[in-house]
């Protein structure tokens, strides 16, 4: 059954350029129709791909642009971005409880928010999630 679910920027990067679990990413996306980012996820994508551009030297300038383009194209058709307004008291709350920052705070508030699953590549915050109710 084709579904939504809430997802955080490095599963998009992932769903872009090769990762550890790029292929994980196609197989849990693959049966959903709708995603659910917040308001900063396509900056914090394109941030991330600047890294692997500019830093980490793994994209060319070229390289960069095309994958941007991409990924812009996909978030404008099939992702649904909620604002940071949404989230933001749920986030406080979580981050605190369970020390995690604010920005994977934000996306586990919106996966509750909607009543949802939340899609990460994020291994820590994984280990983090398994001994909370939040996992």
């Amino acid at each position: 059954m084709l579904t939504e679910i809430a997802i955080d920027a490095s599963t998009i990067v992932a769903l872009y350029t090769p990762e550890e679990h790029s292929e994980w990413v196609r197989r849990v996306l693959g049966g959903h129709v709708k995603f659910h980012i917040l308001d900063l996820t396509p900056y914090e994508v394109i941030n991330a791909l600047w890294v692997k551009t500019c830093v980490l030297k793994e994209l060319s300038e070229g390289e960069f642009k095309e994958t941007a383009r991409e990924v812009w194209k996909f978030i404008d058709k099939l992702c649904l971005i909620h604002s940071h307004k949404e989230v933001r008291e749920r986030s406080l709350n979580i981050s605190i409880k369970y020390a995690l920052t604010i920005y994977d705070s934000s996306y586990i508030a919106l996966a509750q928010n909607l009543n949802m699953k939340l899609a990460t590549t994020d291994v820590k915050l994984f280990e983090k999630l398994k001994e909370t109710p939040l996992y």
